[in-house]
């Protein structure tokens, strides 16, 4: 998916039954940084629901994730899932609380 816009990432999450928040669709992901997005899709599958609500996607979760799918992201690139992570939680909350 590197290099691709933004709403096919979009269309690929909601396959997956996961809402995100409107983007520019025609917006292209930086091929620097598109692995990213892809990284925190995969980690969007396993991430868990709390009696609260979304709860964030665990520093354990994402160290599980890269054993197994032997990857070895940067600390940067960790950085960048868990501010993703955040933004998505922000929205998310945004969305519920706007019915």
């Amino acid at each position: 998916m590197g290099g691709s816009a933004v709403s096919e990432h979009v269309e690929h999450l909601a396959r997956q039954g996961i809402s995100v928040p409107e983007a520019e669709p025609d917006v292209d992901l930086p091929d620097l940084a598109a692995h990213v997005w892809e990284w925190f899709c995969e980690l969007q599958l396993g991430r868990p629901a709390g009696m609260s609500g979304v709860e964030p996607i665990a520093w354990e979760a994402i160290d599980a994730w890269a054993r197994c799918t032997d990857r070895d992201p940067e600390p940067w690139e960790v950085t960048a899932i868990k501010q993703m992570d955040a933004t998505w939680i922000r929205v998310q909350m945004e969305q519920r609380k706007n019915g």
